[in-house]
Parts: structure tokens; sequence; C-alpha cells
């Protein structure tokens, strides 16, 4: 597993997507890295939604395809942030057109720095692991 990223300090694409990373809880968290360089951690409370509640529900959609019992079936709700205290290097990660890697330094738990990692890869699906591209991508 892994949890999410999103980046407020500036970053040099600037793809402004959600990110993925393996150096925190690997849980599924919700982060924030915010412009000042503290890193939040968003609690967030997954609700289900019974079945008769959501929007597909007894249409034609609905018994056809099983794709459409799940739509509408998680609701979230934003309980509290918290500062997370880190040191070291946080590296994060997306998969869009082309892999994008970024390292942010932390100090004294303020990001100093983000890089780019420049990697010339191509998308590692159905590769195990990813440790013989010299990176922390995990791809089942």
């Amino acid at each position: 597993m892994y949890d999410i990223i999103k980046c407020k300090m500036y970053l040099e694409d600037d793809p402004k997507v959600l990110f993925q990373t393996k150096d925190l809880k690997c849980m599924m968290y919700y982060y924030t890295i915010r412009q000042d360089g503290r890193l939040v951690k968003h609690h967030i409370l997954h609700h289900i939604i019974p079945e008769h509640k959501r929007p597909f529900y007894n249409t034609k959609q609905w018994f056809t395809n099983s794709k459409f019992k799940s739509i509408g079936s998680l609701k979230q709700e934003h309980v509290k942030n918290t500062f997370v205290d880190y040191e070291g290097i946080l590296t994060f990660y997306v998969l869009l057109k082309d892999y994008i890697e970024y390292k942010a330094e932390f100090r004294d738990n303020v990001c100093q720095q983000i890089t780019k990692v420049e990697r010339k890869i191509t998308p590692p699906w159905g590769l195990k692991g990813g440790e013989h591209l010299g990176t922390n991508i995990y791809t089942s």
C-alpha cells in the first residue's frame, strides 16, 4: 500500500495532481506539504452508504453492471488535521503520461527544498517491486 500526498509548494512541472509515497505509514492516509513546508496529516473517516441511498440503486445499470453498485458507496468525512514530525528525505511520485518523481528534504520538521528526480523509465506495469529500477515504486 501507499499514502497520498498533495504538494502545495512549488514543483518544477507543477502537475497539480495527487502523488503516492511509500515513505510514510503506507495505510492510504492523506497528507499535504503546505506552502510553508510543514507536513500535515488529514484525519478522514470513511462511511459506507447503504445500497438504497446510492445513485444507481434499482436502475437498469444496477442490475446489468456490478460497477454501478459501488458508485456512491463511500462518503468521506474530514475530522481534523495534525502536523507530522518528519526528518529526512520524502520521495513522492505519480505516473501520468510519464513517470514524475520528487524528493522533499525535511529538516526541523519543515521542507527545505523539493527537487525533481530525472529518470527515464518505462511504466513498471507487471514488474515485481521496482527495486531494480533504483526506486521505491511498488507495483503488484
